[in-house]
């Protein structure tokens, strides 16, 4: 998860925001992201679980972002044009509530 001290945050807060400007595209972005995590990469010894870890990373802050931006901007439109008909039958059955 993101979160980590205030301490910490203010040393990279304008850090991040001096370079998020610069950033306007998705070319962009990416270039950054794979920047960033080459240089953790960088190390004179990379064995499986720098590179596990560095990968689990990047896992953990896509579904971070689907969870708290994605999920919900899905369930309004779901509720402003109505679900998929066919995702009613494939709802677990027999589960307790």
């Amino acid at each position: 998860m993101p979160y980590i001290s205030k301490s910490e945050r203010d040393v990279l807060d304008p850090l991040i925001m001096k370079l998020g400007e610069k950033i306007v595209s998705d070319g962009q972005l990416n270039y950054v992201i794979t920047r960033l995590c080459l240089r953790g990469l960088s190390f004179e010894y990379v064995n499986y679980g720098i590179y596990a870890s560095t990968i689990g990373i990047l896992e953990t802050v896509k579904m971070e972002i689907y969870r708290r931006c994605v999920r919900p901007y899905e369930n309004r439109k779901r509720r402003d044009h109505s679900d998929v008909k066919e995702f009613n039958r494939l709802q677990p059955r027999n589960v307790p509530k």
